[in-house]
């Protein structure tokens, strides 16, 4: 026989947080409303997300003399970011948006096993879990030593019977999604960089169309009657390629002769001449003596170098 004891009149317990009725200082007081801090370094490899604003002499200046800094972001641009992120894993695993047409990795997440090809059916070959616990996995280029880029394009798509291309998700604000016509340069930029040198991957098991790509864009909101899509084909484009060129190809040279990087840079080539800043850039005299007044700013200067008039 199962007893049940009624607490009759017994007062819930009471926090100071009841008395707390302004709503943004009650947010503040449930979630962790800081700025993200996060410690950074200089790779030896260019992301081809970022290869249109990349300052390559700001990457090789902190290489060569080992720099890393803290990067602080504010909540909003990090909920921005994590909405965008979690869009993006949204749309690629539910099956109602891309079917059948959507191929990549597939990640057991009760074993962690991948397997490549469309959305998984049947139960994960290694641990027997069922296919819902299958989520898709972004590909990571994997380049040779001398083709300093990396980068994970967003999904590949069947559009055809053997024409699979190359596709980015991007999640954008209404505003700036309802004025559209054409995909943004660099978005173009970087779904041009993966079609090119996704043919130099040898760890990727589908040949991808080098040619054409896909850039989808997904709007944050929408108003009545409004698709919150758009899509946009990426052709690849001379231009946008000599340019990821001319950044790779400065890269590798100043790294296989980077004990000679102050040396070569000290000579003001071309591009350093038009820089937009006419600061000099140089480090702290006590540690680095030999490099005062060596280096001439670049767009952006480097965290943990200084600035001059």
């Amino acid at each position: 026989m199962t007893v049940r004891v009624l607490r009759i009149g017994a007062k819930p317990p009471t926090s100071d947080l009841d008395g707390v009725t302004n709503p943004q200082l009650l947010a503040h007081r449930l979630l962790n409303l800081d700025k993200r801090v996060e410690d950074k370094g200089y790779s030896r490899r260019l992301r081809l997300s970022g290869i249109a604003g990349v300052c390559v002499r700001e990457r090789l200046l902190g290489l060569r003399h080992g720099i890393s800094f803290k990067q602080t972001t504010d909540i909003g641009l990090t909920v921005t970011f994590d909405f965008g992120t979690a869009a993006h894993g949204y749309f690629q695993n539910a099956p109602e948006y891309f079917g059948k047409s959507l191929i990549g990795w597939w990640r057991c997440e009760a074993c962690r096993h991948k397997v490549f090809g469309r959305r998984q059916m049947v139960n994960c070959s290694k641990c027997g879990a069922l296919p819902a616990a299958s989520r898709y996995a972004e590909h990571m280029l994997r380049l040779p030593e001398d083709v300093p880029a990396v980068g994970h394009p967003d999904a590949f798509l069947e559009i055809a019977q053997g024409d699979i291309r190359i596709a980015e998700l991007k999640s954008i604000a209404w505003t700036d999604f309802s004025k559209l016509s054409a995909p943004q340069a660099e978005h173009a930029m970087q779904v041009t960089g993966y079609m090119h040198y996704s043919g130099m991957d040898e760890t990727l098991p589908i040949r991808v169309n080098q040619e054409r790509g896909l850039i989808i864009y997904i709007s944050k909101s929408c108003g009545p009657g409004s698709t919150p899509f758009k899509a946009f084909h990426v052709e690849k484009n001379p231009i946008f390629l000599s340019h990821i060129h001319a950044r790779y190809l400065r890269t590798r040279l100043k790294l296989s002769g980077m004990t000679q990087l102050a040396h070569a840079l000290n000579r003001r080539p071309v591009y350093l001449q038009k820089s937009r800043s006419r600061n000099l850039c140089y480090l702290n005299r006590a540690k680095f003596p030999e490099y005062f007044h060596q280096y001439f700013s670049c767009a952006r200067h480097i965290p943990g170098l200084f600035l001059t008039a």
